[in-house]
């Protein structure tokens, strides 16, 4: 049964006001979730602020003001991502494109097309398509992907093609062309508005010298970013602010000759320190979001709370009082809420949104980490982790 023919069942189900099981009403709300957010209505958190009343013979739902009928609600989808395969299976990485939205991590098939550990599914035919080339193996695994300014799918993390082993590799639009370069493991891309795309990892060179954990690749070549992170050190998040700044996140100790922890900041020119980072320099970093307003927001593994913290351009403090469990992806969207979802238990179960004021909840919280985020032009979550 499709998806929009087992909503139009369950609104059946609805208006004459039978029962559903949890699963179908939790279907049921996602799928009216997605075309309110088409309506550009504001945040809906699943079966917790969505209101709707019976009226004659349909349903109004009402969020804000907007109200929506029933009858009006259609053209959309729910999408699958069940992962299967050999040993521990997960998501690791989500990326949203105007067609297409990419999950990688650990995996042998997602939505029940085999696609070994990366696969897309098309936003308007609601299917999934396999992106070959990648080799299933025990550590295999990508940890991140980006699309380029000029349109090119780039991954990052450990991983065969045709039995070689790769750290980064470029879609050529037919499969996966491993770039050689970095000598160990990838685990954060950043695009630039140049059609240039960052690397960082836990690598020591990259293609050229001085390129500790964080190199710059231009479609062709890899250069060095300054000197680069001391040996040891590694890059697990990186982000660019609107002047094209770039900082980068992990567990870090020395960058580009300058004492850090944990977080650097490169202008072009110069590693510099961010007060006095974040942590304690036995833990790190995990991730690194920037919103519009050049705000700068940090979460990871950190041995003490409060696991998420901002720069506001004067030093670090707290989010919202923090959340009570690791950070593991953080994300803004259009209006410069943040998204944040990890292991923690508070303010919400995994993952929960900052609006600047409180939190908020996503969704009816996760059993399972989660461990990547991505939200789209409507503002739609995309949420990735263990099955």
């Amino acid at each position: 049964m499709s998806d929009r023919d087992r909503f139009a069942d369950l609104s059946q189900k609805a208006l004459s006001q039978q029962d559903m099981t949890q699963q179908d009403r939790q279907f049921w709300i996602e799928y009216i979730l997605r075309f309110l957010k088409d309506k550009k209505a504001e945040d809906y958190a699943l079966g917790d602020i969505l209101e709707w009343n019976f009226t004659g013979d349909n349903i109004i739902f009402t969020q804000d003001g907007l109200q929506i009928p029933l009858d009006q609600i259609s053209n959309d989808y729910v999408v699958d991502i069940t992962l299967t395969g050999t040993g521990t299976i997960y998501a690791d990485a989500v990326y949203v494109s105007s067609n297409y939205i990419y999950v990688g991590g650990r995996f042998e098939t997602i939505g029940g097309v085999s696609s070994n550990n990366i696969a897309r599914f098309d936003r308007t035919t609601g299917t999934w398509t396999a992106m070959s080339g990648i080799d299933f193996s025990a550590a295999g695994r990508v940890n991140d992907i980006c699309v380029s300014s000029g349109g090119t799918v780039y991954i990052c993390g450990y991983f065969n093609i045709s039995a070689s082993p790769f750290d980064f590799a470029k879609w050529n639009g037919t499969s996966w062309d491993g770039i050689a370069g970095p000598n160990s493991v990838g685990y954060a891309l950043k695009a630039d508005a140049s059609d240039n795309v960052y690397l960082g990892g836990e690598f020591t060179t990259c293609g050229v010298s001085n390129t500790g954990g964080i190199s710059l690749y231009d479609g062709s070549n890899f250069t060095a970013v300054g000197t680069g992170m001391t040996s040891g050190d590694g890059v697990y998040g990186i982000d660019l602010d609107s002047s094209g700044n770039l900082y980068a996140v992990g567990y870090l100790t020395v960058a580009g000759g300058v004492t850090v922890v944990n977080v650097a900041k490169w202008d072009g020119a110069n590693w510099t320190a961010m007060g006095s980072g974040v942590g304690d320099g036995s833990d790190y970093a995990e991730c690194i979001v920037i919103d519009s307003n050049d705000v700068i927001y940090v979460g990871g593994y950190f041995k003490t709370p409060p696991y998420l913290v901002k720069w506001a351009g004067t030093g670090w403090s707290a989010v919202g009082g923090g959340v009570t469990g690791d950070v593991r992806a953080l994300e803004v969207d259009e209006d410069d809420n943040l998204i944040v979802v990890g292991n923690f238990t508070a303010p919400f179960t995994r993952a929960a949104k900052w609006t600047g004021s409180g939190w908020k909840k996503v969704g009816d919280g996760f059993l399972t980490q989660q461990r990547d985020v991505a939200v789209d032009s409507n503002g739609v979550l995309y949420i990735v982790g263990f099955n």
